[in-house]
This record gives structure tokens, sequence and C-alpha cells, in this order.
């Protein structure tokens, strides 16, 4: 982890939330081993401390009754004096010896008796009056076995001396040690998973507001800076950042509403002009014209409907999307027969690009009503079929069907030509919106959807997208179906002006 956690920590790459999940795991883990050291050594020095006082007790303890005991002295005797005989554990048994004072063992519990000079060896030669552990030669089960001991001198009533020997295993005592080190060494890897746990769940709750801000930041569009604005946050410096978000997107609010406002009043300008030279030109007889003056007048006819089309989809655009525009006189439209409009009207298109528009209308005893304005629902179902002709390979087919589902109005319009590229079908209806290198083949402006959308959208209804597995792609309009006894049916009228040509 000390290698990995400061490239963790110092690359950009990972999120916030795994960098103070490291973080607050790095410190845990750091206090742990720590605390987990020093309660280590605490614990060691405890048990050297209870093991050495156990010794010095029931060594003096033994010293006493061998004082207070007549002067022939047995080996059972002995070991009813130092207590074994009430004891059960091995740990807890205690070896005496008395030696002389030349060092011949008088009296021992064990056998054979640890030789004096053991004592001499193992504590260079001086008394040892306090516990110790070490190694003593004779006593211990294995040459690297060790046991605490202690030599206490005695002097008997007629002045006789003599050394008493008092030693004891030591595994007992180490065995506690290492289950301490077990538990302790056990609690590391335990206490870091907890930690990293509980550190993805607290900077989770941490991050979370940033999280928020974040994809209200993503969400940001043309379209939806209109709506109103979240509920502050309660934290200082989140609510900051929100305020200076908040900032901004009233701030690209007012670009965008003065860009709309500039293209409408410049549409608005430019449909004079252009009317004027439209009426014109078509006022001219092309056939009493020279060959080259005839095809300059029909170009100019034709780039002045394309570009008054254009002008009125800039219109229709900043109204739609500025809320301005409404409803109006509400009709109510046969949907097959708004369909059929729509089909006809885009059948010159569709013979220029070598495409057969087949309809499948809905087939029921009640007419599909739809409470709404004829004319905007020619344009967006013109829009769409007009995008399924742009990108249909030559002779096949766009099919345009209309049925019922879930008490609504559905129509799906599906073309057999490229599919929609991954990242623009999230985006395919904004402004402006197109598939690369469409723009230079000259396949309208990005805005026919976007239109659609925003009608569907006056319409309470919704526009989808999907790419077919097998070839193409599918766009379902759904729009809720009206009551038939609210308003008379009113076949949909389609004298509007040209629909503008959209692009995908």
């Amino acid at each position: 982890m000390s290698v990995a956690l400061p490239h963790i920590l110092a690359d950009s790459r990972h999120s916030l939330r795994l960098k103070l999940t490291f973080w607050m795991l790095a410190v845990c883990t750091a206090l742990q081993m720590a605390l987990g050291a020093a309660i280590f050594l605490y614990e060691r020095q405890a048990v050297v401390r209870a093991s050495n006082s156990l010794l010095q007790q029931r060594a003096d303890a033994t010293a006493a009754g061998i004082r207070d005991a007549e002067y022939s002295l047995t080996d059972r005797e002995l070991d009813r004096i130092a207590g074994n005989t009430d004891r059960i554990a091995d740990a807890e048994h205690l070896v005496v010896i008395l030696y002389s004072q030349e060092g011949v063992p008088l009296v021992s519990n064990r056998r054979p008796p640890v030789p004096f000079s053991s004592i001499s060896a193992a504590s260079d030669g001086r008394p040892q009056v306090s516990p110790a552990r070490g190694r003593l030669p004779g006593f211990a089960a294995g040459p690297d076995s060790e046991c605490r001991y202690l030599a206490l001198p005695l002097q008997a009533a007629d002045d006789r001396r003599f050394t008493l020997l008092a030693a004891m295993t030591d595994q007992h005592y180490e065995s506690l040690v290492n289950v301490y080190a077990w538990v302790l060494g056990l609690s590391i890897p335990v206490g870091a998973i907890a930690a990293a746990v509980a550190g993805w769940l607290v900077s989770g709750i941490a991050t979370a507001p940033i999280r928020h801000l974040r994809q209200l930041a993503g969400t940001l569009s043309p379209e939806s800076l209109t709506k109103a604005a979240p509920t502050p946050s309660p934290a200082p410096e989140l609510a900051a950042l929100q305020a200076d978000l908040s900032e901004t997107r009233a701030k690209l609010l007012q670009a965008f509403q003065a860009q709309d406002r500039f293209v409408s009043s410049v549409s608005h300008e430019l449909k004079t002009p252009i009317a004027v030279l439209l009426t014109e030109a078509q006022t001219l007889r092309p056939d009493q014209l020279p060959e080259d003056a005839r095809r300059f007048v029909l170009s100019v006819v034709e780039e002045m409907r394309r570009l008054g089309s254009m002008v009125e989809s800039f219109l229709t655009l900043t109204k739609i999307r500025g809320g301005k525009t409404t409803l109006g006189s509400v009709e109510m439209c046969v949907l097959n027969e708004a369909v059929m409009d729509a089909v006809e009207a885009s059948n010159k298109m569709a013979r220029q690009y070598n495409v057969t528009l087949v309809p499948d209308l809905a087939d029921t005893d009640e007419l599909l009503l739809i409470s709404g304005s004829p004319e905007l629902l020619r344009v967006m179902i013109d829009n769409l079929i007009r995008n399924a002709i742009r990108f249909s390979p030559e002779h096949h087919q766009v099919s345009i069907r209309v049925f019922e589902e879930n008490g609504g109005c559905v129509i799906r319009i599906r073309d057999f030509g490229p599919a929609v590229p991954g990242p623009l079908i999230d985006k395919l209806f904004d402004r402006f919106v197109q598939a690369p290198g469409e723009e230079q083949l000259g396949r309208g402006h990005g805005l026919g959807l976007s239109i659609a959308q925003g009608i569907a959208e006056l319409h309470r209804g919704r526009i989808t997208v999907h790419n077919l597995e097998e070839r193409g792609c599918e766009f379902s309009i759904w729009l809720p179906r009206a009551a038939p006894d609210r308003v008379s049916p009113t076949r949909a009228q389609v004298n509007g002006p040209a629909a503008p040509r959209p692009t995908r």
C-alpha cells in the first residue's frame, strides 16, 4: 500500500471518493499499527511482571516453609511446601532444589536435580536473588528452551547456610505473549477492511452533494436553463459552489435569450426581401427566356425557397425553445389523415432520392384523434419523414406505422440507412447537432429534429430514437390520445410554410 497509495492520490484519473477512502485507510491503518504495537509492548511487560511476581511470591513462601520445617526434609515434603500438590497446571509447577553451602543438592522435587554449577553458569557466578529469564542447563526440556528462576540464600537456626533454587517453565507465559501478538496481528487486516468500508461510506456521503452538482452541471443545456434552480446545499462550501453555478446558469440563460432574440429579429428582417425576390422571380416566364436565363431563374426560385424554409425554421425554433409558441386554436386532428398529408408532402422528395414511402395506418374501429395544432403536427411528422428519406439508401423504403399503445397514439418512422453514432444519439434533438460530415454534404442545418421534439412537447408527447440491430434506425412519436367528445373532429390542414429540412 505504501507504494500504491501515493500513486493513487496523485493520479487525477481517480475519483475524489476513492482518494478520500485511501486517505482514511492509510491514517486508520497507521494509527492501528502504532496502537497495536503499544498494546503489545504493554501486555508483554505485564506478562513479565506477573510471572516474575508469581515466582517471587512462591519462592519466598517456600523459603519460609523450609525454615520452619524439621531438619529431616523429604522430597515430598518439599513439593508440598512449594505448593505444587494443590496445582494442576504444568505451567505453574514450581521446581525447588535445596543446595548445601558446598553446592551439593540435598532435597529436590525434580529428578535428577539441576547441578549447582548450572546456576553459577547462568548467573555468571553472581547470586540471582531476583527473578530472571534464561537457559538453565539441566532444567529446560531443550537446549534453546528458557525458564524463569531465582536462587535465594537461606540460613538455618544452627547457622548453616543453604541455597534455594526456585524455577518455573516459561512456555505458559510466552504462549500468552504469542496470543496477544496473534490477536493484534489479526486485528490489523480486519481493522483495515473496516476502515476501507467506513471510508468508502463516509466519503460517499461527503461527496454526494458534489456528485449532485456535477450531474446538474452535466444537464445544463439551452433547453434546461429555464428550469427552477435546485435547493441550496446546507454546507457552506457547497452552497458557495452552488451559488456560483446558479450565477453561471443565469448568465448562460441571458446569453441564449439574447441570441434567440437576435436570430428572431434577423429572421423577421430577412423574410421580406426573400419574399420579394421569390415573387419577382416567379413572375418571370421561364419558357420565354434564353436557356441560361431560364436556369438562373429556376435556381433563384429554388434557393429563395430553401432560404425561406431555413428562416421559418429559425423562427419556429426560437419560439418553441423560448416558450413563446402555444397551440392557439386547438383542433381535433385525425392522426391517420395527418400522417397521410405529411407523406403526400414528402413524396416529391422521396422520388428525388429514389426512396419509397410505405405508410401503415392504424386499423381501428375508432379514429385516433389528437388534440392540438394541425399545422405544427404536420411540421413534426414531415420533419421526421424527410430526415429518414435523406439517410435512406436508394431503392429502399421508409416505413411509417401508426398504431395505439398504452392509451396514446404512436407513429414509428423507420429507415434502412446508417445507424446513428453512439455518442450522438443522446444529443440528436439538440439544435445544430449533425453527424460528422453531414454539414459538408449539405443535409440541412441541424434544426429539424429539435423543432420536431419541441412540437411533440407542446402536445404533451415525446420523440425517441434507437438504432435497429439489423440496419437503420427508428424514430417513435408518442402523443396522448384525445377524448372524441371534447372537440368535433377536423381534418388536419397543411397550408403552412414549407417544412424545414431536418438532419440527423
